[in-house]
């Protein structure tokens, strides 16, 4: 009765340029999606590394190290000299 509220059906080469188009979307979304854990995975003991070797630098060279050492959990404190 009231077909006008119904889209057409679009003939075969926009039917497939559009599927094209949403797949290479789906795609980059599924790319990025699996790289991000990869990409995320290293910062926080890059930051962590960051953070402790700061700590140390007024600590001197050797206390320093044995610090570093200490906060990234390489030795224990019991371990130190």
């Amino acid at each position: 009765m009231f077909l006008g509220g119904f889209p057409r059906r679009p003939d075969e080469a926009t039917a497939y340029k559009k599927l094209k188009t949403h797949l290479n979307i789906m795609g980059a979304w599924i790319a990025v999606i699996r790289v991000t854990p990869y990409i995320l995975d290293p910062l926080p003991s890059a930051l962590n590394f960051a953070k402790a070797f700061s700590a140390a630098a007024s600590l001197g060279t050797s206390n320093g190290l044995i610090y570093v050492l200490i906060q990234l959990g390489q030795i224990d404190a019991s371990e130190k000299k």
